[in-house]
């Protein structure tokens, strides 16, 4: 009798445990699906500006889509590396040599402020 109760108390644990393992899956997947979700908004957005700058750029200068394919390719390969993807090499700044993080303009260590960035690196 006293097996079995210790069996029956032992299982319920074992229950609950899964229950709460379950709910925990779940917010894990709702935050995952909530991040995907603010990278497609974020995606839509920058291919909505690039179309509006080749448009711009394409009208007011006589640009051609193969002008446009050539330099995405020189863009490219500035990492070192063809591979079809913006990568962005660390800064350094120019005062006191510290890495600069992307999302700074201005060195952490010694405030030197450092340009360098581009439009598209704040969408």
């Amino acid at each position: 009798m006293l097996w079995n109760l210790i069996q029956e108390v032992e299982l319920r644990n074992a229950r609950t445990s899964r229950a709460l393992s379950d709910q925990l899956h779940e917010s894990r997947y709702e935050v995952a699906r909530a991040g995907v979700d603010q990278l497609d908004v974020r995606v839509d957005r920058l291919l909505l500006v690039m179309d509006a700058m080749w448009e711009l750029l394409a009208e007011r200068t006589g640009a051609t889509e193969a002008d446009l394919l050539a330099k995405v390719q020189e863009i490219d390969a500035r990492d070192g590396t063809v591979d079809g993807r913006r990568t962005t090499v660390a800064r350094r700044c120019s005062s006191c040599g510290a890495a600069i993080g992307n999302e700074r303009s201005s060195c952490a260590f010694c405030g030197h402020e450092e340009p360098g960035r581009t439009g598209f690196d704040g969408v």
